[in-house]
């Protein structure tokens, strides 16, 4: 018996790439933070295949999502992979508009952009941070 979740980097020759991994346990501390009062950030452009490798720069980088994840200046990460950024619109933020900069219907695979939930008081100290590829999402009811 075998079962198949998620995507893999078949389209081309990889060195790494990225999991998603289910945990259960118990939460030690929780971020009390309901994604509809973040303000929602892209990082990281929407990039496949060869683009990877000819733009390695401007596809999102882990030290810095971590470091603020760790300094909780970021209270939300989701990822971006095949599906595009509309994909991951529709699964967060449901029939809301969503208006970016960037082509809503790229695949992003494998995991090239980032969506960042930031709180209000935090998006200078994240503006610092993320100095490449890291832009406002603009939502709105329909």
């Amino acid at each position: 018996m075998s079962s198949h979740c998620g995507s893999t980097e078949s389209n081309m020759p990889t060195l790494q790439s990225g999991l998603a991994v289910t945990m259960l346990g118990e939460i030690q501390q929780r971020r009390a933070f309901d994604h509809d009062q973040l303000s929602w950030y892209t990082y990281g452009l929407p990039l496949v295949g060869e683009e990877v490798l000819a733009q390695p720069k401007d596809v999102a980088q882990l030290l810095p999502i971590f470091k603020a994840w760790q300094a909780e200046i970021v209270q939300q990460v989701w990822p971006v992979g095949s599906r595009g950024l509309q994909g991951e619109f529709s699964r967060l933020f449901g029939e809301r508009h969503v208006e970016c900069a960037l082509d809503g219907a790229k695949s992003a695979g494998p995991c090239t952009v980032i969506l960042l939930g930031i709180a209000a008081d935090n998006e200078s100290q994240a503006q610092k941070i993320f100095l490449r590829n890291f832009e406002k999402l603009h939502i709105s009811e329909k």
